[in-house]
């Protein structure tokens, strides 16, 4: 038998309790998916500024002068070498008709005292317009190297032969013998180069002798 007006207290706490723990699920809820939560999640340091690296100054290293290189130390030329080397710098290497300034040379040393030296020197002569202007070109070279010679040598006797292109009687040329001029030391020693005239060289050498084509 029940009474009319009262009703049982037991469902309205039931229901009170059913909507608490549906409104704790909703703040689960919406804290999982809420991006907040997730920026606040993100490690601290993430909000700090990353520090500058400090700027290392670089050493300005100057350049070195590089040390010149040493130039080689000129050889000294002796014996024959030294007297080719004579004969080129006063001659040249060539004629102006295009022959070897030189046929041969040869240092001998005198047998009665080696530190002396006998030169034979057998040279080419350049052309010229006439046969006596070159004979006096050969004079006049043979002075320049005469001093030269006596410059670096000891002389007992030097031995001049010069050379020109000579054609004979039946038209056929080659090379022939000229000029032939001897000084001897004692004789070499009294020349004064800086005023000695080459149209004297004939009569101050101890031999000459000149190709009939001069005289002529």
């Amino acid at each position: 038998m029940k009474l009319v007006g009262f009703r049982s207290k037991k469902p309205w706490k039931m229901g009170c309790a059913g909507f608490f723990y549906a409104f704790v699920l909703l703040v689960i809820v919406i804290a999982i998916i809420d991006p907040s939560t997730e920026e606040n999640a993100e490690p601290a340091s993430a909000d700090v500024e990353a520090e500058e690296p400090e700027e290392v100054e670089e050493e300005v290293t100057e350049p070195q002068e590089e040390e010149p290189t040493p130039e080689p130390e000129p050889v000294e030329l002796e014996g024959e070498a030294l007297l080719e080397q004579i004969v080129i710098d006063e001659l040249g290497e060539k004629t102006n008709n295009d022959s070897p300034t030189y046929e041969s040379i040869a240092l001998n040393d005198y047998a009665e005292d080696p530190n002396k030296k006998v030169i034979l020197l057998t040279l080419n002569g350049n052309d010229n317009f006439t046969a006596n202007m070159m004979k006096k070109g050969m004079w006049i070279d043979s002075i320049g190297l005469l001093e030269q010679l006596n410059d670096n040598f000891d002389i007992q006797e030097v031995a001049f032969r010069w050379q020109l292109p000579l054609t004979d009687e039946f038209g056929n040329t080659e090379n022939g013998e000229v000029l032939r001029i001897n000084l001897y030391g004692d004789t070499i020693d009294k020349i004064n180069f800086d005023g000695f005239l080459h149209d004297n060289l004939p009569s101050v050498a101890d031999e000459y002798w000149e190709h009939p084509a001069f005289s002529n």
